[in-house]
């Protein structure tokens, strides 16, 4: 008898894993609203950068390990751990001896950083 109820333990177990796994994988899979305000940007997340009337500047950027992208016109910038809001001032103000007044646009395609594993 204890091994029976063992044997209904683990396999409930496993089903609450498998659709703990399923909900992670849907959730990241589903293009969710990203609070501009609150979300930090992290690794292997995908971000879309534009400048307004400059379509040599549209890019799909990821986020390397290191937390940086790369840039056309101004290199190297740290993304990792800064708001939407904080990553566009920086582009605009680095892109300011270049192109004065750019509008920038800042776009998170993809949360790639937030991942929830299951195991047991």
């Amino acid at each position: 008898m204890p091994q029976f109820v063992i044997h209904k333990v683990v396999v409930a177990c496993f089903a609450l894993s498998v659709a703990l796994m399923a909900a992670a994988v849907a959730h990241a899979q589903s293009p969710a609203a990203v609070d501009p305000a609150s979300y930090r940007v992290g690794p292997e997340d995908v971000l879309e950068i534009s400048v307004w009337r400059e379509d040599a500047l549209r890019k799909e950027a990821l986020v390397r390990p290191d937390g940086g992208i790369s840039y056309p016109l101004i290199g190297d910038v740290q993304a990792a751990g800064k708001t939407i809001a904080e990553l566009r001032a920086e582009i605009t103000k680095r892109l300011e001896k270049f192109i004065p007044d750019a509008v920038v646009s800042v776009t998170v395609l993809k949360t790639a950083s937030l991942r929830i594993y299951v195991l047991g």
